[in-house]
């Protein structure tokens, strides 16, 4: 639901996309001309909503996140900012809404779906990507919905806890090793008790005893119970300190750790019973625990403890801490963001954040959050603006000016707020347009042109109003519109104005530049083949190209970017669409385009984050052509011509499309800059002719890639110029 201003627009050879992730608090970045299922420039955790931790063999680190649905996984020792090592998601996984994640020996993976799917999904040891589970378990007996908890004994028996729902008690049922379908469980534990909120724990120790987390004591059944079971031993009562757990845990000394939604862990000794107090609590303003947090626990063969917890952090402790510890490690991106709404880059490319549910100050809320250029918003903001003079209310829209003001779309407030240059903390602005007059109503996009005049995208219309406006103002046009998500400019001034659903459908309208009113458009892109899908946010770079968030997962589709060539209309596919688990895509509301593309490691200290695989020797880099032949071209003519790279190489090929040696006759239209190719994938790259005299013109077009034995390939247009 952003729009660009001009500088979020302007685009460069190596140009890079911006796009603010809403559900799991994050920026993620790609090179211009990117498409399909890839990586973000720079490391992302992809923790969203982290519920569920488990272990493999070698001491990897499994994350079931409930509002990305997707199983993230990380290498032993990750810190920092993170990149996870594979990441199972996407449509054909079944994932849906996870919560409680467990291993088996075989390194096979059991997942919780915690919403209306009511399922329990298994995938292979190794499984990556967008991948059919090996078997789903449908958990279709009422007593088994709302799956959480779940974990795996050594026989590969499947145990898992379900939330008490129609007034049913909660309920662990136990499932054959190798279930799959609507099998039946061959046992089914009534706890009599109803389950906290949240993720809820269970663990199995190796004589087959289960551990339960109810919503004041930890229950124990001896191994083979069934039905009204009764416990062995049962940690209850007011010195125990068990306080709505949300997650259990054992280590090998069958040591019990609970997570307490207060904020705290507790450690009871193996067999403990009774009303006893923990050996252990941590818990305390330095562990990283934030508030409702933590989601769960869990111990790794070390005995060293991790945590998920809200605002996307895993925090782990090492084994025996007690009090109030800070964490030996801490996988988050530590960017200080709370729903990012918006996106926005400023002239030296520094990126500016709304985040629309930032901290509450009296009746302001929100924040405008700033990161330094290269930094791919990964780590710690440079400014934030935040606090009670700031008139923030649920901010969405934001746009930087050539001089570096800040404007801010207020969407709780029916509001625009300016700030000037280098504004942080509690900043007045410096003009606030508000007032009956004004004709704002949820505004959710802005954009301001060379001239200062400010665009904004409310729910039924675009309004335009003066540089330098202020106050009760009427706008000095308005631009109909149903539905209107985003507004966007180009460099001639041209309007492209969002609509999401309603009536009007999914679309792009362009409007000429100083439209008003019942304007007639230039051009609409709608249709079935266009891929939009819930469009949220839009961009044009310099050379016109419109980039599209679309939130296609509110309607049970995929989150994507979707990009269209400069002078798109009607009913025709993108020219590129960045969608997939690895995208990181979560969400996708903001978009801009320029900028640098940061640092693989910008903001992040990370120990264990991987960085792009090379090409192994033996792949290879080809191109379809290595001449484009123009020909005789008549002056005021500019065709387009067109290549493709392909990487045949069996891991991602990364690498760069440099132009910027070409004559003013020639110029790259599509495809400049940074690309990632995974094998057998192709990039297209489009170059114009621009003959201005009678005579003939060439110039380079120079592929480099990622791996170093890999010559430069080149690629020469070339043609003549005639009347």
């Amino acid at each position: 639901m952003l729009a660009s201003a001009p500088r979020s627009g302007a685009s460069t050879g190596t140009a890079t996309i911006f796009v603010a992730n809403s559900n799991c608090d994050s920026v993620t970045t790609y090179p211009a001309g990117a498409s399909g299922n890839i990586a973000p420039l720079s490391p992302v955790t992809g923790l969203c909503g982290p519920a569920g931790v488990a272990f493999d063999s070698k001491g990897n680190i499994y994350v079931a996140n409930e509002y990305g649905s997707t199983v993230t996984v990380y290498p032993p020792g990750s810190n920092g900012n993170a990149a996870p090592i594979s990441v199972i998601g996407g449509s054909n996984t079944g994932l849906d809404y996870p919560l409680g994640i467990a291993l088996d020996a075989s390194g096979n993976i059991y997942v919780t779906n915690s919403s209306i799917s009511n399922t329990v999904t298994v995938y292979p040891a190794g499984s990556n990507g967008n991948v059919a589970p090996s078997a789903t378990i449908a958990l279709l007996d009422v007593r088994h919905s709302r799956p959480s908890g779940i974990a795996v004994d050594t026989k590969g028996n499947i145990y898992v806890a379900s939330l008490a729902i129609d007034n049913q008690n909660s309920t662990v049922a136990v499932y054959p090793a190798g279930s799959n379908g609507n099998a039946r469980p061959s046992a089914v534990i009534d706890t009599g008790m109803q389950f906290a909120p949240g993720t809820i724990g269970i663990a199995v120790d190796a004589s087959g005893n289960l551990y339960v987390a109810n919503s004041n004591s930890v229950t124990v059944y001896p191994a083979g119970s069934n039905g009204n079971a009764t416990p062995t031993a049962t940690i209850s009562g007011a010195s125990t300190g068990i306080n709505m757990p949300t997650g259990l845990a054992l280590d090998a000394g069958g040591n019990i750790y609970v997570a307490n939604s207060d904020q705290a862990v507790i450690v009871f000794p193996a067999k403990s019973n009774g009303d006893i107090a923990p050996s252990a609590t941590i818990a305390g303003s330095k562990t990283g625990m934030g508030p409702d947090s933590p989601r769960g626990v869990a111990v790794d063969a070390n005995g060293n403890i991790y945590v998920p917890n809200y605002g996307n952090t895993v925090t782990v402790y090492p084994a025996d801490s007690n009090g109030n510890v800070a964490p030996s490690a801490t996988i988050s991106s530590n960017n200080g963001m709370v729903y990012p709404y918006g996106v926005a880059l400023d002239s030296s490319g520094n990126i500016y954040v709304t985040d629309a549910e930032g901290p509450e100050a009296g009746p302001a809320f929100g924040a405008v959050t700033v990161y330094p250029a290269g930094s791919g918003a990964n780590g710690a903001p440079i400014s934030t603006i935040a606090g009670p003079s700031t008139d923030l209310s649920f901010p969405t829209g934001i746009a930087v000016d050539a001089g570096g003001n800040i404007y801010v779309a207020n969407h709780q407030s029916n509001t625009v707020t300016v700030y000037p240059p280098g504004s942080n903390g509690d900043a007045e602005p410096s003009s606030i347009i508000a007032g009956p007059n004004t004709g704002l109503a949820n505004p959710t996009g802005i954009a301001v042109d060379a001239s200062g005049n400010i665009y904004v995208a409310n729910f039924d219309k675009v309004t335009v109003y003066q540089a330098d406006s202020f106050g009760n103002v009427k706008p000095s046009s308005t631009i109909g519109g149903i539905n209107t998500s985003g507004v966007a400019l180009d460099a001639s001034g041209n309007i492209y104005v969002l609509s999401s659903g309603g009536i009007a459908g999914d679309t792009v309208t362009v409007y000429p530049a100083g439209s008003s009113g019942n304007a007639t458009p230039t051009a609409t892109i709608a249709g079935s083949n266009t891929g939009l899908d819930e469009p949220q946010g839009i961009a044009v770079d310099a050379g016109g190209n419109i980039y599209v968030t679309n939130y296609g997962s509110q309607q049970g589709g995929n989150d994507a970017v979707t990009v269209y060539a400069a002078g798109s209309n009607g009913n025709m596919p993108p020219s590129a669409t960045i969608s997939g688990p690895a995208t990181e895509l979560a969400v996708p509301f903001g978009i801009a385009v320029g900028g640098q593309p940061p640092a693989l490691t910008a903001g992040a200290t990370p120990s264990a984050t991987p960085t792009p695989t090379p090409i192994p020797e033996g792949g290879t880099l080809s191109v379809s052509t290595r001449t484009l032949a123009f020909g005789a071209v008549k002056m005021g003519k500019s065709p387009k011509l067109s290549f493709t790279i392909k990487n045949t190489a069996k891991t991602v090929l990364y690498g760069d499309v440099d132009g910027s040696t070409l004559p003013p006759t020639l110029s790259v239209t599509f495809g400049a800059g940074s690309f990632a190719l995974g094998r057998n994938k192709v990039h297209k790259v489009t170059v114009q002719a621009l003959p201005n005299e009678v005579a003939a013109f060439s110039g380079t077009i120079n592929i480099h890639s990622g791996y170093a034995k890999h010559p430069m390939v080149s690629v020469t247009a070339k043609g003549r110029g005639k009347k």
